[in-house]
C-alpha cells in the first residue's frame, strides 16, 4: 500500500534515536491527533466509523501513544447539519479552526475522516509538515444523488470532485476501505494510497456463545417459533439504506430483523409484531449483543448502493452467517457469490427473495475473504506518527498560506450566520 520511499522513511523513524538524540534519554511520547464528526456517541448516525475512531483512539492508548480527539460528538467542534438531520457537520466556523490549528500545531502527525472541512485540513497539515492521512469512508457524492436534483447534483459534484481530488494531493496518504472504491477515487484522479484493514475493529465477532444463549435469542426474535427462517439487517436506520427494499424481499414465511438506530425509526419500529413477521431493536447494541444476533439469524441482508466497504458483511462472516447483498460496489471487495454469501438487485423483489430462501440451501462456506491486500490501521497510525516530512517547495508553501487566509475569511464569514449548537469547547451552548 506504501510506495518504496515512504516505506523506507516510515521504518526508519520506527528506529530512529531519542527526539533529543542523546542515547539513552527518555523518548518523548508521540501524540496522534484524529479531526473526526463521528465519533463514540454517534454510533446511530456514524455507524462503522464511529466504531473505527473510537476502537483506533483505545487501541493506540494502549501502545502509549498520545490522542487527541477533536470532534462534534464529543463537545470540542461546533456543527452543523444538512440533508442527513442527525449528522453533526464540522462548521467552517473561525473559532472552530482555531482550535483545529491548535491541535494541529501540538500533534506529530493528523488522521482525519470524511468531513466538511477536509479542504481546509489538508492545506493546514501541508503547511505545517504534518504528516497526514486522509481516510475516506462513505461516498457522499452517492448519497447526495439520492436527495439532490440531478442537474444541481453534476454542478456540485463537479465542483466537490475537483477540489477534494487536488487537494488529495496535499495529504501524506489517502486512504479508503475498500479495493472498489480506491479504484473508483483513482478513476476521479484522486491519489489514493491504499485502503485499510476493517478487521482490527471486529476482533469480538471471533468469540465464541453458549448454543443455548443463541437459541433463546432465536425464539425471541422469532415471537416464539425458532423454526421459521431469520434475515437479519443490523445498521443504521437511514433512506440510504434501502431498508425498504429488504422488507418488500421479505419471503412470506421469514422473519426480518432490524437492529439500529437512526431517522427511519419510528416509522420501522410500526411494523414491528408478529403479525408482519418483523421483529425490530431501535438500538445500537453491543458488539457482544450483535455477535449473537448474527448468530441467530439465516442471512444477513443489505440493499444499499453507496457502502464503500460494509462492515456488517464481515462482521456475519465472522460469525458463520452467509449474507445476500445489494450487487454493487464495497461488497464485491467481500462476497464472492454463490461462495460466502450472494450478490442480488433489491430493486427486484422476486429476485432478491429467491436469493435470499436459496441461500440457506446452499453450501456455503461463510467466511470473510477479502480481495487484494490492505494494511492495518492501528499500525499505519503508529508509523504515521514516527514519520517525519520534508519543508514543501517554498512557492507551494506561499499558496497554501493564501488558502489559509481566503479559508479564514469564508469561516469568518459563515460564522456571523452560522447557527451554532451544543459542543462548544467551553461547555456551554
Amino acid at each position: 500500500a506504501f510506495n518504496t520511499s515512504s516505506r523506507k522513511s516510515q521504518e526508519r523513524c520506527l528506529e530512529m534515536a531519542t527526539p533529543s538524540g542523546v542515547e539513552g534519554a527518555p523518548k518523548r511520547k508521540r501524540k496522534l491527533c484524529v479531526i473526526t464528526p463521528a465519533y463514540a456517541d454517534a454510533m446511530h448516525v456514524g455507524g462503522g466509523v464511529a466504531v473505527t475512531y473510537k476502537v483506533l483512539v483505545d487501541k493506540l492508548r494502549e501502545r502509549d501513544i498520545e490522542t487527541e480527539v477533536l470532534s462534534t460528538w464529543n463537545g470540542e467542534l461546533d456543527y452543523f447539519h444538512s440533508q442527513t438531520p442527525e449528522f453533526r457537520h464540522i462548521a467552517p466556523t473561525g473559532r472552530n479552526y482555531n482550535r483545529m490549528r491548535k491541535a494541529i500545531k501540538e500533534a506529530d502527525a493528523v488522521i482525519a475522516p470524511d468531513n466538511a472541512s477536509i479542504v481546509w485540513i489538508a492545506a493546514q497539515t501541508f503547511h505545517k509538515r504534518k504528516p497526514s492521512a486522509w481516510i475516506m469512508h462513505t461516498d457522499f457524492l452517492a448519497i447526495a444523488a439520492m436527495h439532490t436534483h440531478p442537474i444541481l447534483y453534476w454542478i456540485v459534484a463537479a465542483i466537490v470532485t475537483m477540489t477534494c481530488a487536488i487537494h488529495s494531493y496535499m495529504f501524506r496518504y489517502v486512504l479508503t476501505t475498500s479495493q472498489d472504491y480506491c479504484d473508483r477515487l483513482r478513476a476521479r484522479f484522486y491519489r489514493v494510497t491504499g485502503y485499510i484493514n476493517q478487521g482490527f475493529k471486529a476482533e469480538v465477532f471471533k468469540h465464541d456463545d453458549p448454543p443455548e444463549e443463541i437459541a433463546r435469542l432465536r425464539k425471541e426474535i422469532t415471537f416464539g417459533d425458532p423454526s421459521r427462517r431469520v434475515m437479519l439487517y443490523a445498521g443504521r436506520f437511514a433512506s440510504e439504506k434501502r431498508i425498504h427494499l429488504c422488507v418488500q424481499a421479505k419471503p412470506e414465511d421469514w422473519v426480518l430483523v432490524l437492529v439500529g438506530d437512526g431517522h427511519l425509526r419510528d416509522e420501522l419500529l410500526q411494523l414491528h409484531g408478529p403479525d408482519k413477521r418483523i421483529y425490530v431493536v431501535q438500538e445500537m447494541i453491543s458488539q457482544d449483543l450483535l455477535r449473537r444476533y448474527y448468530k441467530a439469524s439465516d442471512v444477513t441482508v443489505s440493499a444499499s448502493t453507496f457502502e464503500t466497504y460494509g462492515m456488517t458483511v464481515h462482521e456475519s462472516l465472522l460469525c458463520g452467517t452467509p449474507v445476500v447483498v445489494q450487487d454493487a460496489q464495497g461488497f464485491h471487495s467481500q462476497v464472492h457469490h454463490g461462495i460466502n454469501g450472494l450478490l442480488t438487485n433489491y430493486e427486484n423483489a422476486e429476485e432478491a427473495r429467491a436469493a435470499i430462501e436459496s441461500c440457506p440451501t446452499l453450501d456455503l462456506n461463510p467466511v470473510p475473504m477479502p480481495k487484494g491486500d490492505c494494511m492495518d490501521l492501528v499500525d499505519f497510525a503508529e508509523r504515521l506518527v514516527n514519520e517525519e516530512i520534508s519543508a514543501p517547495h517554498p512557492i507551494l508553501s506561499v499558496l497554501v498560506q493564501i488558502s489559509q487566509v481566503i479559508f479564514w475569511i469564508m469561516a469568518k464569514a459563515m460564522g456571523l450566520v452560522m447557527i451554532k449548537v451544543e459542543g462548544k469547547v467551553d461547555g456551554t451552548k
